[in-house]
């Protein structure tokens, strides 16, 4: 037991990744559900089966996680604050809003109603939010209890050291303890 908890220990970071993707995709799964069951508020739109509502939501959700690996969201997780990773899940929506809508609409692949997919790109944002707001809150609590936390002395002369220093200090999130910075003038702090 203890071996597979030092393994999860140190490989936390990966299994943070694969996590933050299968919860963004369960995200656009229950987008897809809350929009098919929202539809009926709105006055107009057609009914289709839910076949082609499911197979309109994976298509627009397998872009938007691809949009979302192209863009480097899922390997920000470790090298950006969370603040920097909301910009590029924001960068990423915009980017797969706009390709979708011109694949649905202008390249007229698909006749879908466009107040569905309108209510799906409302809903997403939603839902994205709660799953990453729950994920960080993970996050911060398995680093509290060690996991994809790594200790790091700091080497460095110019103000580039003291910049990584105050960048680890300052955002715990990306999982560095810095025990000791290291000067040009070999004074040590810690």
């Amino acid at each position: 037991m203890s071996q597979l908890r030092e393994f999860s220990r140190r490989n936390w970071r990966t299994f943070f990744i694969l996590l933050s993707i299968s919860t963004d995709a369960a995200t656009l799964v229950v987008s897809c559900f809350a929009a098919y069951y929202l539809r009926n508020l709105i006055p107009g739109v057609p009914v289709y089966s839910f076949q082609s509502y499911f197979v309109l939501g994976t298509e627009i959700g397998v872009g938007l996680l691809g949009i979302g690996l192209l863009v480097g969201l899922y390997r920000a997780a470790y090298h950006s604050n969370t603040r920097q990773q909301y910009y590029l899940a924001a960068k990423s929506y915009v980017y797969g809003v706009a390709i979708a809508f011109a694949t649905f609409f202008i390249l007229q692949f698909l006749d879908l109603p466009r107040r569905f997919i309108f209510l799906l790109f409302f809903v997403i944002p939603f839902f994205f939010l709660i799953g990453r707001s729950l994920l960080n809150r993970l996050n911060f609590f398995m680093q509290r209890h060690g996991f994809g936390v790594h200790n790091a002395l700091i080497i460095g002369h110019d103000d580039k050291g003291m910049d990584v220093f105050y960048r680890f200090t300052r955002f715990p999130e990306l999982g560095y303890n810095v025990k000791g910075f290291v000067s040009k003038t070999g004074r040590a702090g810690g």
